[in-house]
């Protein structure tokens, strides 16, 4: 089956009371699309007028995803954000860590504008330092992706993973097969969390399959 191409849907259409009902609409259809369970943790409603959020549904190379952007937000909820991550995660990551086992770590913008397939390294996806680690997606959606890192995001983010299961229990929905970019215990699976930069005041939720 052809991938869906990539949605990217800008909330640029405010009031000055805050984010329009056409808005709100299109995110709730948009987070309908994903199962509950997987998508659980974003907000029911949008209140950050500085919002992007996207949708991957790319079957030929395991990327299912859905992702709410958060710019400009204010700083106490970020606070408030930062504790309640805390308290529910199971680990949280730095951006810029040595080792993360990044999801579909070799798709890249160039790959995917040009329809190639991503070149994939056995000897990076296998390595034994992933042991143990949880699964964190390949972040290019951000709006300022960065090529350091293989999370794409710049430095200063921290990952708050909430939930991550090696299980075809949302995968199966889009009779996905065996991940080729992925550690062999992790070939099918789930992520879902919070990235969040305190000194940018910027937001990310996650929920992705594979």
């Amino acid at each position: 089956m052809k991938a869906l191409p990539l949605l990217i849907i800008p909330l640029f259409i405010l009031s000055c009371k805050g984010v329009s009902q056409k808005g709100q609409a299109n995110y709730k259809n948009a987070k309908a699309g994903f199962d509950t369970e997987l998508v659980d943790h974003f907000p029911k409603e949008l209140t950050v007028t500085n919002t992007v959020y996207n949708s991957y549904i790319d079957e030929a190379t395991n990327n299912i995803g859905f992702y709410l952007c958060e710019y400009d937000v204010d700083i106490s909820d970020i606070h408030q954000l930062v504790n309640e991550s805390h308290r529910k995660s199971i680990h949280v990551y730095s951006s810029d860590a040595d080792q993360l086992l990044i999801v579909n770590r070799f798709v890249t913008l160039e790959k995917q504008e040009n329809d190639e397939p991503p070149v994939i390294d056995t000897l990076l996806t296998n390595n034994e330092l992933y042991e143990g680690l949880y699964p964190v997606p390949n972040f290019l959606q951000y709006r300022k992706a960065a090529r350091i890192n293989g999370t794409r995001l710049p430095d200063r983010f921290d990952l708050y993973v909430l939930e991550a299961k090696n299980t075809t229990r949302f995968s199966a929905r889009y009779k996905l097969g065996s991940n080729p970019q992925m550690p062999v215990k992790w070939k099918n699976g789930y992520s879902k969390g919070v990235a969040v930069n305190e000194h940018e005041g910027t937001v990310i939720y996650w929920a992705i399959t594979w």
